[in-house]
């Protein structure tokens, strides 16, 4: 954020000081104090760093805030996805049969093994829901032991 009031390094100023406290207090001079310099500096540089590569977000996330106080939600929600990069790449890949055949297509020598104990367990379906039984468990109830 160039020529703004902002100084994001003031977030761990108070540390950072406390730190070059301590050091003078423990009686630590030269690399431990220019070292703690550097770590300074390079803090300062990469919060800037960031703000400036996400100044974008941050402007759109600062417009999204002032219009939540007069548009209805989903106004909102309508601008949202209308910039939403992700739903814009799976809206093109549901439009292009070919290429998301070939995401879902196995990879060459895929070979899928399924059991005994897969197709069983696929087959398994549990019927007589509601049906009481007096017949012990595993054995098929008897047409009298039905209500």
């Amino acid at each position: 954020m160039r020529g703004g009031g902002l100084k994001p390094e003031q977030v761990y100023a108070p540390q950072l000081a406390n730190l070059e406290k301590s050091f003078i207090a423990a009686k630590i001079k030269g690399p431990a104090l220019q070292q703690l310099k550097g770590v300074r500096e390079s803090l300062q540089s990469e919060v800037r760093l960031d703000l400036d590569r996400h100044s974008a977000d941050l402007r759109q996330a600062l417009e999204d805030a002032i219009a939540s106080r007069y548009l209805p939600e989903s106004e909102l929600l309508r601008g949202a996805l209308s910039r939403d990069v992700q739903l814009k790449e799976a809206a093109a890949l549901m439009r292009d049969r070919g290429r998301y055949d070939a995401i879902l297509r196995p990879a060459a020598g895929y070979e899928e093994r399924i059991t005994a104990a897969d197709k069983r367990d696929a087959m398994d379906v549990t019927v007589g829901v509601g049906i009481q039984t007096t017949a012990p468990i595993g054995k098929p109830p008897s047409s009298s032991t039905t209500q």
